[in-house]
């Protein structure tokens, strides 16, 4: 009994400071895990799963997963989107995306530094990694800065700021912030 009243202590002291953990962070005050419907209107939902803004019917499964999306009535982002589980009723969020719109894109780099070193210290336990995408084709180029963390539950917190430069555009850089759950990451990352 004696060596059990310290090992719960030390229990209990560990789990006091372990920190913020990623299943406790939001964006926009919504986690992974929880209900679209608390969101929105489950109408709202089914209207958007039957006329998709974004499909993936060339996935493997196809459309596995629905992208909802979100544009009015939010706090800190001009644009949201959610991935739902395409036969879940509840809807339960599997990957939630913010869009914050930056005028440059040295802006963008600098806002997604400082939102990224916050992250570091937020989450030390994470992978940490930082990178930079290139795709080009005849019409236009884009450019991703990414950093990611990997968190050891597999989740993914990213941020993004992509620029795409064509004949027609060359406007708003945007600064993405992402939270994606292990399930739909390997389901995004197919060839």
């Amino acid at each position: 009994m004696k060596k059990f009243i310290p090992f719960l202590f030390l229990l209990f002291f560990l789990s006091c400071d372990r920190g913020p953990i990623i299943e406790d962070f939001k964006i926009e005050g919504v986690g992974l895990g929880e209900s679209l419907i608390n969101v929105m209107k489950n109408d709202e939902i089914l209207e958007q799963i039957s006329n998709p803004t974004t499909t993936y019917s060339n996935f493997v499964p196809p459309d596995l997963f629905h992208e909802i999306y979100i544009y009015k009535n939010l706090e800190t982002y001009y644009r949201m989107s959610f991935f739902v589980d395409a036969d879940d009723k509840q809807f339960k969020i599997y990957g939630i995306f913010g869009d914050l719109s930056n005028s440059t894109l040295d802006r963008c780099h600098s806002e997604q530094e400082k939102i990224s070193q916050e992250f570091r210290e937020m989450f030390p336990e994470a992978e940490y990694n930082d990178f930079f995408t290139f795709e080009h084709d005849f019409a236009e180029s884009v450019f991703i800065r990414e950093n990611n963390f990997i968190m050891p539950s597999g989740v993914r917190l990213n941020t993004q700021c992509v620029d795409v430069r064509n004949d027609d555009f060359t406007g708003d850089k945007d600064l993405m912030i992402s939270l994606i759950s292990p399930e739909l990451y390997s389901w995004l990352r197919q060839p």
